[in-house]
């Protein structure tokens, strides 16, 4: 299997230098360092012609580490965003696959390439002959690692977009040819693949439509894969067409419209969720993140969880970690979580820096005081960091909550009656102010906030009783018409709350606004310090509250609520 331009790893530019040895390249190499510095470009070009002299003589060891050395540096002296940066995290990924192929474990260095593949389209676009080079780097890694259906498949894709990109004479057009070619006696194999394409072309058409009109996103369909940019957190989605097994356009329980994407994962699948301005995915499970013998289970890490809480989390466990006052095994479990999180978000081509950047914050200041087993060599993770190094981090303001209590032993009729468009009070009079004040820990303003939240039209009526429980029902109109009506009841007693009706007219079905209802409905059960939230069901749409409704897709459902199981650890 050969291998295109970029899988040479010294990324050869100093002519000075081609045919000397190892010794002669390393006394060349310290002089450099010595009268130039670590950084000039012609220590640079020195270090990685070491690199490559031990990668030829199949020292991986000594190549990955001066070819890792030399990324670093020119992460440093030109940024992250360089062509000659993600070419040198290319050449590292082929030194990084080399060694573990030596080794018998290659699918441990396909994580690094779909970097290195993301890294080019992002930086040098998706018909650069690097960027196709790498892709065909990354199909003979994907045929070592006995993953061949998918290998050949990226082959074949490769090989179209040279023939268009750099034409047929072309020598990288030459090698994925004779790539394809070496696996002729795969002839079964290939007629798949070819049927494949087909429906993979199609399936790539309706996942680009579905971004488009569900989302009001471009998506960009090239090399086999869909992407799509997520202006409102700076990010780009990347799909391998080939992994994904289904989408379903959907709703979150908030009510925002949705794609849910069933995406294959060897034998298993993995949960995808993409919103206008979020995308929803799973932690990466922590025995593969960790480096530990024994399999390593986070009881009440979430099934699923978007990118904003993912920043949100990374910055709570770098204030945490540099506060002190918290236990260590708290800190380590905070930051083992995070860490998860951020690696299920890099499998979607999620670079995640302002995570990472905060992450990592975290690490300094709770390292020497790690309490759970440590991380394996990750050159995935160190480009990562090193990208985010120069990223200037500001706090969340992060406001102060109004003191509730106080506020509702303050209340006065006046205060219910500037509701009065949103809230309406059956007989309301001091003796109706004084039971809430007795019985509501919350505001009639915050009752009501998050009740009728993103709720054009609504209305709710409210009924309080001395004995420690009251009712609430919600009507939606739209034009003089009702569009929805729920009835909920509450009981501080028994500590809980239920639903007697929902109905939505036929027309709003669909819309998202059972999904809103749900939401608003459950942060107000828990606003209320109920502990339980019951539901009369009388209709089949009734179970889709609360959690046990998300994701629609019946795979993915199954897949996120099943309970959470350690894998064999990691050596």
């Amino acid at each position: 299997m050969v291998g295109g331009s970029g899988s040479d790893p010294a990324g050869r530019c100093w002519g000075k230098a081609m045919g000397m040895g190892i010794e002669d390249l390393r006394r060349l190499h310290d002089e450099c360092v010595r009268t130039l510095g670590e950084d000039h470009p012609r220590t640079l070009v020195a270090r990685g012609e070491l690199a490559h002299a031990y990668y030829q003589t199949r020292d991986y060891v000594q190549a990955f580490e001066l070819q890792d050395r030399l990324l670093a540096d020119v992460v440093h002296v030109l940024g992250a965003d360089d062509r000659v940066t993600v070419s040198t995290l290319t050449n590292l990924a082929s030194i990084w696959f080399s060694g573990w192929l030596a080794d018998d474990r290659p699918e441990l260095a396909i994580p690094l390439y779909e970097l290195a593949v993301s890294e080019q389209v992002r930086v040098a676009g998706a018909n650069d002959p690097g960027t196709l080079s790498a892709r065909n780097d990354l199909a003979t890694a994907y045929l070592a690692a006995g993953q061949a259906e998918r290998a050949v498949a990226t082959f074949e894709q490769v090989l179209v977009d040279c023939l268009r990109d750099l034409g047929e004479d072309h020598s990288l057009t030459e090698t994925v040819r004779a790539n394809l070619e070496s696996l002729a006696g795969m002839r079964d194999m290939l007629e798949r693949n070819a049927r494949r394409e087909q429906d993979d072309a199609a399936k790539a058409d309706e996942i680009a439509v579905a971004f488009a009109e569900v989302l009001g996103l471009e998506p960009m369909v090239a090399g086999g894969r869909v992407s799509v940019a997520i202006p409102a957190i700076g990010e780009t989605v990347s799909l391998p067409v080939c992994d994904v097994k289904r989408v379903t356009r959907s709703h979150t329980p908030m009510g925002d419209a949705a794609l849910e994407f069933v995406m294959i994962e060897g034998e298993d699948v993995r949960p995808l969720i993409v919103l206008a301005d979020n995308v929803v995915f799973a932690p990466e499970d922590p025995v593969v993140v960790l480096q530990a013998p024994v399999p390593v289970v986070i009881s009440n890490a979430p099934p699923l969880i978007s990118y904003a809480e993912m920043v949100a989390d990374a910055e709570r466990f770098a204030m945490a970690a540099g506060a002190g006052g918290t236990g260590n095994d708290v800190v380590a479990g905070t930051g083992l979580l995070v860490r998860c999180v951020i690696a299920g978000a890099v499998r979607f081509g999620l670079r995640s820096l302002q995570a990472v950047a905060w992450w990592q914050r975290g690490w300094e200041a709770c390292a020497a005081d790690w309490s759970l087993p440590p991380f394996p060599r990750d050159p995935v993770w160190d480009h990562l960091t090193r990208s985010a190094s120069g990223m200037t981090l500001t706090p969340s303001v992060v406001e102060e909550r109004v003191d509730d209590r106080a506020a509702v032993e303050a209340l006065t009729v006046a205060d219910f009656e500037a509701l009065e468009s949103r809230l309406l009070v059956a007989q309301l009079d001091e003796e109706f102010v004084a039971t809430w004040r007795a019985l509501m820990p919350i505001t009639p303003a915050r009752f009501t906030d998050l009740l009728t939240e993103r709720l054009s039209g609504a209305q709710a009526d409210i009924t309080l009783y001395p004995d420690g429980a009251g009712s609430a029902d919600l009507v939606i109109r739209n034009g003089g018409e009702n569009q929805a009506v729920l009835q909920l009841r509450f009981d501080f007693r028994a500590s809980a709350m239920t639903i007697d009706e929902l109905r939505i007219k036929a027309g709003a079905r669909g819309s998202g606004l059972f999904q809103r209802l749900q939401y608003n409905t459950e942060q107000l059960a828990r606003a209320l310090g109920l502990g339980s939230l019951h539901i009369l069901a009388t209709d089949i749409g009734s179970v889709a509250f609360a959690k046990a409704g998300f994701p629609q897709d019946p795979e993915l459902f199954a897949k996120v609520h099943a309970p959470a199981k350690g894998r064999p650890g990691r050596p």
